[in-house]
C-alpha cells in the first residue's frame, strides 16, 4: 500500500503539468506512442500479470495442500515469506540501478504473492472451519481488517519513510509480520491440523451454477474497486485540480467506512439470513456509485462536483460491502447443496476459488479499466461499469428467485 501510495501521489503531481500543457500538445493515445514507451508499459503490464497470476493461480490447488501439510504450517509460512519477502524489498535500495533492480523487483513481489496467497486462502479456511455458524460474520471482521490495513498503510508508511528512508517501512512491516507468525504459531490450536478430508470431486464445485453466479459478483466486486483506485485519483486531480492530499483523503472516506461496515454485514447476514437481499440490494447501489462518481452524461442534473464524488465514493464502500460479504457465506452454501461436508478441505476449496476469482477482479479493474479510460474516457467508462453492475444484478434476481433462497 505504501509503493502504490507514493506511484499514485508522483503521478498525481505529474499530471498537474500535463493538464495545464495539455492545450498546447497533440492529444496521444496509447497506440500511437513511441515504441520504447510501448516495451516499458508492456514490462509493466507483465509484471502485474505474473504478480496477480502468482498470487491467483495456486488458490485453487491450496486446499489439498492444507490438508495434507497442515494449515497451521501453510497459514505461519505464508506469513514469514511475505514478512521475509518486504525485507528483501526494502534492501533492494542498495541494488545497482537499471536491469538488475527491476529483475529483483519482479522475483521479490512474485515470492510474496506465493507466501501471501497461502496466508489468505488458509485463514479464510480455518476461519469458515471453526466458525462455521458464524462465516458471514467472521468474514465481514477480516474484510474490515484487511480494508483498516489498507487505509492506515499509507499513513504508517509516509511517517517511517520521513524517518528512515525508503527501507525503513518494509523492514518495521517486515519483522512485524515474522513476529506475528511467530505468535500465531504458538497461539493458534493444534487441532486446526486434524480433520477428516473431502472425497466428494472438486471439480464438482465448478459445475454449479449457483458457485458461478456468486463468484462473477466477487469478480465484479474487485474489478469495481480495483477501477477506482486506478482512475478516480487522475480524474479528481484534472477535473477539480485536487492536490493529492485530498486525493487520499478520498481513499480513505471509502477505506474507513468500509472497514467499519463489513462487520456489521456479515452479523446482519448471520443473523437475519438476508444473504441474497443484501448481494441484490448491494449490485443496485454499487451500479449508482458509478454512475455518480462521473457523474455519467445520463444523468445531466446531477453537478460535476466534488462532493458528487465523495458522496458516489461513500455509497460504492455501501455497495460494495453489501454485496461482497454475504458471498462467502453464499459460496460454501453452495458446497453444501452439492454434497460437500463442512470440512477443511471443502473450506480450503471454497476460499481458493473466492480469492482467485477476487485477485482476477483487482487485476482487470486497472488492467481493462484503464484502456477504457484511455479510449473514452473516465465518465463513460464509469457508467459502462454502473451498467454492468446492473445486468449482473438482473441475473442474479432471476437466478435467486427461480432458486428461491441462497
Amino acid at each position: 500500500t505504501y509503493s502504490s501510495f507514493i506511484l499514485t501521489s508522483l503521478s498525481t503531481e505529474t499530471s498537474k503539468t500535463e493538464y495545464v500543457e495539455k492545450s498546447e500538445v497533440k492529444n496521444v493515445t496509447l497506440w500511437n506512442l513511441p515504441l520504447k514507451k510501448k516495451l516499458m508499459l508492456g514490462f509493466l503490464t507483465a509484471g502485474n500479470v505474473l504478480h496477480m497470476m502468482a498470487y491467483s493461480l495456486i488458490a485453487p490447488f491450496f486446499p489439498r495442500e492444507i490438508t495434507r501439510i497442515g494449515p497451521r504450517f501453510m497459514f505461519v509460512a505464508g506469513l514469514c515469506v511475505g514478512g521475509a519477502c518486504a525485507i528483501l524489498f526494502g534492501l533492494l535500495e542498495f541494488c545497482p540501478p537499471g536491469t538488475p533492480f527491476i529483475t529483483l523487483c519482479f522475483l521479490t513481489r512474485l515470492i510474496e504473492a506465493f507466501g501471501m496467497s497461502a496466508h489468505t486462502t488458509v485463514s479464510f479456511a480455518i476461519a469458515s472451519n471453526e466458525f462455521s455458524d458464524q462465516i458471514a460474520t467472521v468474514y465481514g471482521i477480516l474484510e474490515g481488517a484487511s480494508s483498516f490495513g489498507f487505509m492506515i498503510g499509507p499513513v504508517a508508511g509516509s511517517f517511517l519513510y520521513e524517518a528512515g528512508g525508503f527501507g525503513l517501512p518494509f523492514y518495521v512491516m517486515g519483522v512485524s509480520t515474522l513476529l506475528g507468525g511467530a505468535l500465531v504459531f504458538t497461539c493458534l490450536p493444534k487441532h486446526v491440523d486434524t480433520n477428516r478430508t473431502e472425497q466428494t470431486p472438486k471439480i464438482k464445485l465448478l459445475k454449479s451454477l449457483h458457485v458461478w453466479v456468486v463468484l462473477s459478483i466477487v469478480f465484479m466486486c474487485a474489478f469495481s474497486s480495483g477501477f477506482i483506485d486506478s482512475n478516480l485519483a487522475i480524474h479528481a486531480e484534472t477535473k477539480f485540480a485536487t492536490s493529492p492530499i485530498y486525493i487520499g483523503v478520498l481513499f480513505t472516506i471509502w477505506s474507513v467506512v468500509y472497514a467499519f461496515t463489513a462487520p456489521v454485514w456479515g452479523w446482519l447476514t448471520d443473523k437475519r439470513d438476508i444473504s441474497i437481499q443484501l448481494i441484490v440490494l448491494g449490485l443496485i447501489i454499487s451500479a449508482c456509485s458509478h454512475l455518480l462518481i462521473g457523474p455519467s452524461p445520463i444523468l445531466p442534473f446531477i453537478p460535476s462536483s466534488l462532493w458528487v464524488v465523495i458522496l458516489a465514493l461513500s455509497v460504492n464502500s455501501f455497495g460494495i460491502g453489501w454485496a461482497l460479504v454475504p458471498t462467502m457465506k453464499c459460496l460454501i452454501t453452495g458446497a453444501r447443496d452439492l454434497g460437500f461436508g463442512d470440512s477443511l478441505e471443502t473450506f480450503g476449496v471454497v476460499s481458493g476459488l473466492f480469492q482467485c476469482f477476487l485477485s482476477l477482479g483487482s487485476f482487470s479493474g486497472p488492467f481493462i479499466g484503464g484502456m477504457m479510460v484511455e479510449s473514452i474516457g473516465f465518465t463513460m467508462s464509469a457508467t459502462i461499469v454502473g451498467f454492468i453492475f446492473l445486468s449482473q444484478c438482473l441475473v442474479a434476481s432471476i437466478y435467486f428467485c427461480v432458486r428461491h433462497k441462497c
